[in-house]
């Protein structure tokens, strides 16, 4: 895929979207597993199944999609 210079709007070189963006993740999920954990409780590997994922992927589906309505993207 071609890139044109004209279109990207970002200012940082794509290692350190790329660094920013792992370093937020890394920040952002430990912290929530472990607040599930202190909230749940018990051993994710054991409790985890896939009808909890399909769950968690239909709400992460409402999230992007309610978030594209208020900032009016089609």
């Amino acid at each position: 895929m071609t890139e044109n210079k004209e279109e990207c709007r970002c200012e940082l070189p794509p290692e350190e979207i790329a660094k920013q963006s792992v370093d937020r993740f890394s920040a952002l999920a430990k912290k929530k597993y472990l607040d599930g954990q202190a909230e749940h409780g018990g051993c994710l590997v054991n409790k985890v199944n896939l009808a909890h994922l399909e769950e968690e992927i239909i709400d992460l589906w409402h999230y992007v999609y309610a978030l594209r309505l208020r900032l009016k993207d089609d």
